[in-house]
């Protein structure tokens, strides 16, 4: 199975946070990280997988979900079609932690060249 790392770096109040995504060639699926709120997560009943299955979030099924809540964090490895839907849901969720995502993301390939805008 080949496959192409890159990495995401975010500048917030002075820290540096480096995310890995990986690609994988075969499948092309790509896993995205995503900082949310552990007590509006806590609010949900049931999994929240389901709860984003029936918001119309669509799982592929060698596809990976998981929430850590110990670093409050979301993560999900999946087609790009199926994690633009989960995106378009979860940036509307007051579960999200935006604070993460304020600032530029700038994106370094694997060769630790910062990509062209």
């Amino acid at each position: 199975m080949k496959m192409k790392k890159s990495y995401i770096a975010f500048l917030i109040a002075n820290s540096l946070l480096l995310f890995s995504c990986q690609m994988n060639k075969e499948t092309d699926f790509e896993t995205r990280i995503y900082p949310v709120h552990l007590h509006e997560v806590l609010k949900i009943k049931g999994s929240l997988k389901d709860y984003f299955i029936n918001k119309g979030v669509t799982f592929s099924e060698k596809g990976y979900f998981a929430f850590d809540k110990d670093i409050s964090r979301i993560f999900m490895t999946d087609s790009q079609a199926n994690l633009n839907k989960f995106d378009s849901i979860i940036y509307k969720e007051p579960m999200l932690d935006h604070r993460v995502l304020i600032g530029g993301g700038v994106e370094i390939k694997g060769d630790g060249k910062k990509s062209s805008e």
